[in-house]
């Protein structure tokens, strides 16, 4: 049962993340651009055999992705940081930028 609905979901056009059964609408997504983040409407289906017959649980779920990749978010750092903040002196700037970059990504 639950293969019949994941191929039915991917049939409209829904695509799943991971092993889970969730599936979520990249056509439409609701942008956030003061986070720069996306919000992607979808749904989370589960088909249940019990012995009184199968029971298809449906519930609506949403997923955030950020717009904007780390990648980027370390150029801005290092804009801020080297650039402004250390008027250009990299050998006093890059130790600063790096632990800057530590303390957003680690954890």
């Amino acid at each position: 049962m639950n293969v019949i609905v994941k191929q039915a979901m991917s049939e409209t056009g829904l695509l799943q993340f991971g092993q889970r059964p969730r599936f979520f609408d990249s056509e439409s997504p609701i942008n956030v651009d003061e986070l720069n983040m996306q919000i992607w409407s979808g749904f989370k289906a589960t088909a249940y055999k019990y012995s009184s017959g199968c029971n298809l649980i449906i519930d609506s779920c949403c997923r955030f992705m950020s717009t904007k990749s780390v990648l980027d978010t370390m150029h801005e750092m290092y804009d801020e940081i080297v650039d402004v903040q250390c008027h250009g002196n990299a050998k006093e700037g890059i130790p600063a930028w790096q632990t800057a970059v530590k303390r957003a990504f680690v954890g």
